[in-house]
């Protein structure tokens, strides 16, 4: 009887002893693995800790970048009837400017409103027909930040097989820029040079303004076909208080097909007229402004399709716009 407890004793230190040397050994291994990761770490080694990029300020396309951290709009440009993505806004970009196309699809009556948000809080809507369309709405910035941007379709679409997505529309660019204003009066203190720096003071044939960089149109075809939203920077003389429009509606389908146009300079409406097929000018008033180039935009409630193989959509062709005397 005293053996077996002399041998049960001898066991449990046995045992005891192996265990505490079990512990030591895991906690010098633990120590040391600790060491060794906090060696390991960037900071130790001097290097720059690596920080998440951050989102662009505007971006056209590529609509996958993880930064964006978008939702509802697939790579390809499509937005659902809901869509948001993170841009970066700067103090001097106050302006939100949305550009994308709603397609014809079974219905050429189609309209649908755009909501434009910035953080929650809404910023513009627009009506939209079929056809390119260019929404700019103020967005202050008191300061540098990330600034999250909704789109909301009040209706959507569906794609033609074999995709079947129900879209509200497909957006080509999204980005915040500095207002219309200030990029003109940027514009006005630039150098003129033998280059062409300087905006044309009339569009006389768009093909060949279309080569000035300083026009920065959108929406305006080398041809003159003007899509359902464009805009074209122009300098404005002094001694010319008058905007002057021309073109043609072209008849497609539709003899009685009408569409009105509203412009606007510098974001402000200067006129909106009613147009029927055939040839047209439109005159505004526009008091000559401070910087001396302006931004001149066209849109059209409604837009035809060419017939095939072009089939663009259209609001009307373009043969001329400019500044004149009263």
């Amino acid at each position: 009887m005293t053996v077996l407890i002399t041998w049960t004793r001898k066991l449990r230190s046995a045992v005891l002893s192996v265990l505490f040397a079990g512990l030591v050994v895991g906690v010098f291994v633990g120590f040391l693995s600790i060491r060794e990761y906090v060696r390991g770490t960037p900071v130790e080694r001097g290097a720059a800790v690596e920080t998440p990029p951050l989102p662009p300020m505007q971006v056209s396309g590529g609509f996958d970048a993880p930064e964006l951290r978008a939702a509802g709009l697939a790579t390809d440009g499509w937005m659902a009837d809901m869509a948001s993505v993170e841009l970066t806004q700067t103090a001097g970009a106050a302006s939100l400017v949305v550009r994308g196309m709603v397609p014809l699809i079974d219905n050429p009556a189609h309209t649908t409103e755009l909501r434009v948000l910035v953080d929650g809080q809404e910023v513009a809507h627009q009506t939209l027909g079929l056809g390119d369309f260019e929404l700019r709405a103020p967005a202050a910035a008191t300061a540098d930040g990330t600034r999250r941007v909704e789109l909301r379709s009040s209706s959507t679409q569906q794609l033609p097989a074999p995709d079947t997505r129900h879209v509200g529309a497909l957006i080509q660019s999204i980005g915040f820029e500095a207002p219309v204003a200030a990029q003109a009066a940027a514009a006005a203190t630039a150098v003129p040079t033998l280059s062409g720096s300087v905006p044309p003071q009339a569009i006389t044939d768009p093909h060949t303004a279309l080569g000035n960089p300083t026009l920065q149109a959108t929406g305006l075809d080398g041809d003159g076909w003007l899509a359902g939203a464009s805009s074209f920077t122009l300098a404005q003389p002094a001694t010319a208080s008058a905007l002057v429009v021309q073109g043609m509606v072209p008849r497609v389908n539709d003899g009685a097909y009408t569409a009105e146009i509203r412009i606007l300079v510098d974001g402000q409406e200067v006129t909106r007229q009613t147009l029927r097929l055939g040839d047209f000018q439109v005159r505004a008033s526009v008091p000559p402004g401070e910087a001396g180039q302006r931004r001149v935009e066209l849109r059209f409630s409604a837009t035809q399709q060419l017939p095939a193989p072009d089939s663009r959509q259209v609001g009307a062709r373009l043969s001329y716009a400019g500044f004149e005397g009263s």
